[in-house]
């Protein structure tokens, strides 16, 4: 199992201007996401501004993935002001729609006119951004499972890296009538 080294795409994605500033906090919001916490494109593009709660540890990130199961992400601090700099320019785009941005039911990551970012959207960041970054194109299930791979080569356990993805085992019926376990 190989992975990409993705040392270069956070980096990248934790890029400041002249003035100490994230370059663009949408996609490091989005990168840190996909890469650190191994979300899906779909799980990143169903967040809302309510998804995000105060938890135990810090700011948490309710993620609602496959078969509508909910899991609780507790985000680190670079992840937290990479967020607090998006949600700041996404107020300015939201009020330019003439949303509210403290609306807990709107997107969490929103376009340049204020809409729900599609998966196209996402998949064309990640492709720009590696580029840039990896000097290739990757798509962004390589994020999460170059990440997955490198946690394993870590030392990671099964369990932990299922936890960590989000990945549930289902019970499906063989053709033959026999069971059989697959991960979605």
């Amino acid at each position: 199992m190989q992975g990409t080294d993705l040392q270069p795409v956070l980096a990248a994605a934790d890029e400041r201007d002249e003035a100490g500033h994230l370059a663009n906090p949408r996609t490091a919001v989005l990168i840190r996401l996909l890469t650190l916490y191994g979300l899906r494109v779909s799980e990143t593009t169903w967040l809302t501004f309510g998804d995000l709660t105060d938890g135990a540890h810090g700011t948490q990130l309710r993620v609602r993935g496959k078969g509508d199961l909910v899991d609780h992400v507790d985000l680190d601090q670079d992840t937290c002001d990479a967020l607090a700099a998006w949600l700041i320019e996404r107020t300015v785009l939201l009020a330019g729609a003439g949303l509210e941005s403290e609306d807990p039911a709107l997107p969490l990551i929103v376009s340049a006119a204020g809409k729900r970012i599609s998966r196209q959207a996402v998949a064309d960041v990640v492709a720009r951004f590696t580029e840039r970054a990896l000097g290739r194109r990757l798509i962004p299930h390589s994020l999460r499972k170059s990440t997955a791979v490198a946690f394993h080569q870590a030392g990671y356990s099964d369990r932990d890296l299922k936890r960590w993805g989000r990945w549930r085992t289902q019970t499906r019926r063989a053709p033959a009538g026999r069971l059989r376990q697959e991960a979605p």
